[in-house]
């Protein structure tokens, strides 16, 4: 009866290695799988930082030239808009002063 118990102890224990080294091997491809998303997640990090964040600040940059730019045009506006007021009111004193005249 000892030997029977001995060897079904025998048995679990081979049959338990057997499956821990398994376990083992999967844990390890596993652990594999990880490190190279890490490295995928530093390698997307590193190209959000160098390209991305590189073409947010072209955009913004360029923003601010367009916004010059507009302020600019906004101010030739401003000064064409006083020229035509003060011409359309030279034109009307000029037409009273002509009918004045006649």
């Amino acid at each position: 009866m000892d030997e029977k118990v001995l060897n079904l102890l025998e048995k679990m224990y081979q049959e338990f290695n057997g499956r821990f080294d398994k376990m083992d091997g999967r844990l390890d491809k596993v652990e594999n799988e990880i490190s190279g998303l890490s490295k995928d997640v530093n390698k997307l990090s590193a190209k959000i930082e160098g390209e991305v964040i590189d073409k947010i600040k072209g955009l913004y940059d360029s923003r601010e030239v367009i916004n010059d730019k507009l302020d600019g045009i906004q101010e030739d506006i401003n000064t064409l808009n006083s020229k035509t007021f003060r011409n359309d009111n030279n034109i009307i004193r000029l037409r009273e002063e002509l009918k004045k005249a006649k």
